[in-house]
């Protein structure tokens, strides 16, 4: 017992060296002892909490989980951290994380269980702010996108929520797809920045009203290779999603799109979606070089371009959830209602 003693009281000097609460228990969970600071953030004595268990001192929710701990910590003797939101005694709450280890005697058997207290409020504090920062941030890119993707239909004299419809059109189709809520999510995020490589289309091609020469629709499928070029250097995720759409979303599922004529799946997932979302409100739109096309015939395009144009797959999705694209058209008509 002598060696025993000893060997706490050593603990016992180190622990009152060390800033953070520290405390110690014997094997039948009985406090044994702890350092100014758990006397501090406790507001206990130690003639309060010395010899008695944690149900004798701390509410019966706290104690509950300090006893489990402790008593896995003494079956398994593997230490125990776990993270709680807890009372002082200056009546504040702290987020804390407990961590606890079994010690010795000189014998090299369980004498009891120590304890270190570190209080991360104000780290849980810094965390809660960056996540409001980085929210903020992806809203702004949001909008961002957004505000860019209609300045680029604006131009070319395209219908004025083009961009927002593809968008919905996207989102949609990704979770009926399968894609989880945040990629679905990035992909309606960075779906309008599709047709951002418009900006490097001369007026008198992107404002035609009428067909396209061949040279000028060589001219006009550069936008793929511009948008990319202008997106792919950036770091964010959102944008280089957006710089593989605007690359890819005119290539084809047979593989005679532009402009790299890839095919099938190999062809990006977010851009496959894209492509038929685009296409959609693009045919049963005006636009300055054509007449909206009625919704039957729309329709009829996109199931005659199954597996040519389109993702097989997606092109069923689309038709299978006809109903609510067509509610989200009407939900961002550029009009009171669509003709």
């Amino acid at each position: 017992m002598d060696e025993l003693y000893n060997v706490m009281n050593f603990q016992n000097a180190v622990m009152n060296a060390v800033p953070a609460p520290i405390f110690y228990k014997d094997t039948d969970l009985r406090f044994l002892g702890g350092n100014k600071a758990f006397e501090k953030a406790s507001g206990l004595c130690p003639s309060e909490y010395i010899g008695k268990t944690a149900f004798d001192i701390f509410t019966d929710e706290e104690a509950s989980v300090y006893q489990q701990t402790d008593l896995e910590l003494l079956e398994t003797k593997q230490k125990q951290v776990y993270e709680l939101h807890v009372g002082t005694a200056a009546g504040e709450k702290k987020d804390v994380i407990f961590n606890k280890a079994l010690f010795t005697d000189l014998m090299g058997e369980p004498a009891g269980i120590i304890g270190v207290i570190q209080d991360i409020t104000d780290i849980k504090h810094a965390e809660q702010r960056l996540l409001r920062a980085n929210e903020e941030i992806i809203e702004t890119q949001k909008e961002v996108i957004y505000t860019l993707g209609q300045i680029i239909e604006t131009r070319s004299k395209e219908a004025a929520k083009h961009v927002v419809r593809v968008a919905e059109y996207s989102y949609l189709i990704g979770l009926k797809y399968g894609l989880g809520k945040e990629d679905a999510t990035l992909l309606k995020i960075a779906a309008p920045m599709h047709d951002v490589g418009k900006i490097g289309i001369p007026d008198h091609i992107l404002c035609k009203p009428g067909a396209l020469s061949r040279t000028e629709f060589d001219c006009m499928k550069t936008q793929t290779t511009i948008g990319y070029d202008i997106l792919k250097k950036s770091h964010h995720k959102i944008m280089k999603i957006a710089g593989i759409i605007a690359l890819s979303h005119h290539e084809r599922w047979d593989g005679s799109g532009y402009p790299n004529g890839i095919r099938g799946e190999n062809i990006n997932i977010f851009s496959r979606i894209v492509s038929i979302a685009d296409v959609f409100d693009a045919i049963s739109h005006e636009r300055c070089y054509k007449e909206a096309w009625p919704l039957a015939a729309a329709k009829n395009y996109l199931l005659e371009n199954r597996g040519i144009m389109f993702d097989p797959r997606i092109t069923d999705l689309f038709i299978e959830n006809w109903e609510e694209l067509l509610n989200i058209r009407v939900e961002h008509s550029d009009r009171a209602a669509d003709n």
